[in-house]
């Protein structure tokens, strides 16, 4: 049985993992393992703008995912709970 070269059958194996992750992105599209993998993936890939920009997204969410958890202990520190203002 002839096998294929082994650097086609990783950079295959990278295009199929890139797949999965794009559909994974496409239900979760906040997802920032997903992020973080598709983002890797494109770097082994040499696609380093494609890279660039989901690593930003990434940031982008993690700033944001960040201010969120000040406005709750904000909100904790006033006496406020979840259901009420």
């Amino acid at each position: 049985m002839r096998r294929g070269r082994p650097d086609t059958t990783r950079r295959q194996g990278e295009t199929e993992r890139a797949g999965r992750g794009r559909e994974g992105l496409e239900k979760f599209p906040d997802d920032a393992e997903l992020l973080f993998r598709l983002g890797t993936t494109q770097l082994q890939q040499g696609q380093a703008a494609e890279a660039a920009g989901t690593f930003k997204r990434l940031l982008i969410l993690a700033v944001a995912y960040e201010g969120i958890g000040d406005l709750g202990a904000a909100a904790q520190a006033r006496g406020m709970d979840e259901e009420g203002a």
